[in-house]
């Protein structure tokens, strides 16, 4: 135990707590005995057991995915085991297949069933799409597997059940499997039992965060067994595809991003007059990039435009070209699902009314059996070496947008760009470069973080770079508003404002949470996810300097990230942290630090396990306590969350065990003194 003595504080001797070897360090414990490891031990120098690999415990949202086989019985009642084995093996393998594809992580494999996550270890801000779209794809996998076996009398099929929520997830004691463990995972494996074969129910969280693409409908509110309360049960029906568009009304007003807009107006209005143009919009997730550009191309001067509209994907998708496909595929108003036979016949009358071939043109036949091969149905460039097929579907596309600007101004919307395969990059300049005399707008919007070849380094008659910053206050005032009324109050603005950091989908997000439950001080889903996206993209080093300044507070001196490192053994560089400003999480103000937004700060500190929580609040309070120009509110601060943290989950090791009893001395000794420097 270590005895603090808290200088000229009137000499007031507290226990603080914290019994690791280093006040703030996380030491990994051993899973037999929980006693603290030293660095790189092979065995716990306490017990000797074996020090396997773990991971490390983290809370996270996750969306947990349980899939069965049904036939499973059947099947084994009439093959041979090691048939069986060998069918369920090669079945596996490509459900696990889909899983990997869209992100997610392979639990455990049960026998006839596959559980699996998405977001952790790693987040993804649509984890609940790629759940429900991996789900989809097992589906097909499973079906098209099963029709390739000739030696199979019964059907074999999935039944899945999909939940979303926060658990804990890490190694299992005195093992190094990654797993999750909470009650999310016992409804999402209720949720299957419940699903009819080759069906995928989703709960009532899941379906929260799912987007519009992701077609449902609701079952009815249902018994899951083992629970007091009924639940939401949705059914999955299939997807559609989601394409940038253009609205004429929306539920919000569009606030700020003036200077902005009548920039756009003016490059709009060059070329409604017969110029080329290239606009790349960047900024942060929920910056309002997709909003500014629909909101821009309405008031496109002129009612002859021609608008070709893509979305990059993430994942899942096996065609690159699908941007350029699916923007084409809306333009030409083709209906999903058309045979090849077919779609060929209506190519060639689109291409006619849209692009002015002649019937009898030669070029006509080779655009069709380009735009075939854009799509990813069978076509003649399948039979040539793939760098000669990319050159043709260049040249396709080029004059194709070419012959279309004869007949007026043309834009390329291509939104999500941070996705895109470097073939559409080069495509991208390939059409800026040849086009340059043409009335075309190659308009993109990307991540500010995204590492892209683009705009063109080449010169280009108008080349426009327009980065998004966060709303001004009077913005956000406007936005909150007409989200929550006339009865926003100025109280309310500023503290919606200072937790979102100017960030409109962030702000829009809290004020809706706001306007149903203003006792609330939950995190929408849908936001944690999108910061934990952001978050587990950062290095280490970086990631690391974040966690730690989310349990020191709002914000701090560097020096004090800096002395938090030094005491955990971790690396610091100033680099780092001027890199997580330049990057917009935190703000720099001379020698001291501040989140931008508070949102960023409680999912990092929410990723970390209330134990860790509770060691570096102890931790930290006893570091405070050494400095004498530390207010004592402060160190009674970490000392009580520790205590709250504890009075949670029992207790900790490194923890004293009456740290309650001194966070409640602390805090009495805070508020007298806050008394006596009021009188």
């Amino acid at each position: 135990m270590t005895i603090v003595t808290l200088a000229s504080h009137d000499a007031v001797v507290v226990r603080l707590g914290v019994d690791l070897p280093y006040d703030l360090r996380m030491m990994a414990s051993c899973a037999s005995c929980l006693l603290p490891l030293p660095d790189q031990a092979r065995f716990c120098p306490s017990c000797g057991h074996e020090v396997m690999a773990v991971a490390a415990e983290e809370r996270r949202v996750v969306t947990v995915v349980f899939a069965d086989l049904v036939g499973y019985t059947a099947l084994s009642e009439h093959l041979d085991p090691e048939r069986v084995k060998r069918l369920i093996d090669a079945a596996f393998e490509r459900l696990i297949s889909d899983i990997n594809s869209f992100g997610g992580r392979v639990d455990k494999v049960l026998g006839d069933g596959i559980v699996a996550l998405f977001g952790a270890p790693v987040a993804h801000e649509d984890d609940a799409d790629r759940a429900i779209r991996a789900a989809m794809q097992m589906h097909e996998s499973l079906s098209r597997f099963v029709h390739d076996q000739a030696d199979l009398d019964g059907p074999l099929q999935l039944r899945i059940g999909i939940n979303t929520g926060e658990v804990v997830v890490g190694s299992v004691s005195g093992t190094a499997d990654y797993t999750a463990m909470g009650d999310v995972v016992n409804v999402a494996a209720r949720l299957q039992t419940l699903a009819p074969p080759n069906g995928t129910f989703i709960g009532d969280s899941t379906s929260v965060l799912a987007s519009d693409e992701i077609v449902r409908e609701l079952v009815d509110d249902v018994d899951v067994r083992g629970r007091s309360q009924t639940e939401r049960v949705w059914r999955v029906v299939g997807r559609q595809r989601r394409l940038p568009s253009v609205v004429s009304r929306r539920d919000r007003p569009f606030v700020g991003r003036a200077t902005q807009r009548e920039l756009l107006a003016s490059v709009m209005t060059m070329v409604a007059g017969g110029r080329s143009a290239v606009v790349s919009v960047s900024g942060e997730a929920g910056s309002g990039k997709t909003r500014l550009v629909s909101e821009a191309l309405e008031d496109f001067p002129s009612r002859n435009l021609t608008l070709f509209a893509g979305v990059c994907a993430p994942y899942g998708e096996n065609n690159v070209w699908s941007p350029i496909a699916t923007a084409l595929f809306r333009r030409l108003d083709l209906a999903a699902g058309v045979p090849p036979d077919q779609l060929r016949a209506l190519l060639r009358n689109k291409a006619v009314e849209l692009y002015a071939f002649d019937h009898d043109d030669s070029q006509l036949d080779r655009f069709v059996e380009g735009t075939l091969h854009l799509m990813g149905y069978p076509s003649d460039l399948d039979r040539i070496a793939p760098a000669q097929s990319r050159e043709a579907l260049f040249t396709y596309i080029v004059d194709g947008l070419r012959r279309r600007t004869a007949a007026g101004p043309v834009v390329l919307w291509i939104d999500d760009l941070q996705w895109a395969d470097v073939l559409i990059i080069e495509l991208l300049q390939r059409i800026a470069r040849s086009l340059a005399d043409r009335p075309l707008l190659i308009i993109t919007a990307q991540r500010d973080d995204a590492d892209l070849a683009w705009p063109p380094a080449v010169d280009h008659p108008i080349t426009v770079r327009m980065p998004l910053d966060p709303l001004e206050r009077g913005e956000a005032a406007r936005l909150v508003t007409s989200v929550v009324g006339d009865t926003a109050t100025e109280a309310l603005i500023d503290q919606l404002y200072e937790r979102s950091g100017g960030n409109p989908l962030f702000l829009t997000e809290l004020a809706e949470l706001a306007k149903a439950n203003p006792t609330s001080t939950a995190l929408p889903g849908s936001l944690r996810a999108l910061i934990a996206a952001r978050l587990d993209r950062l290095p280490t080093s970086q990631r690391s300097i974040l966690d730690n300044a989310a349990v020191l507070g709002a914000s701090g001196p560097i020096d004090a990230l800096s002395k938090f490192a030094a005491e955990m053994h971790q690396d610091f560089d100033d680099s780092d942290v001027e890199i997580l400003a330049d990057d917009g999480l935190i703000e720099l103000d001379g020698s001291n630090w501040r989140f931008r937004s508070d949102v960023v700060r409680e999912v990092a500190y929410q990723t970390l396990t209330k134990l860790v929580r509770a060691q570096r609040h102890a931790g930290t309070a006893s570091v405070m306590a050494h400095s004498p120009i530390i207010p004592m509110d402060q160190i009674a601060h970490h000392a009580a969350s520790a205590a709250e943290l504890i009075a949670e989950i029992g207790p900790v090791p490194g923890v004293a065990v009456n740290i309650t009893d001194q966070a409640v001395a602390l805090l009495r000794d805070a508020a007298r003194r806050s008394i006596d420097v009021g009188a």
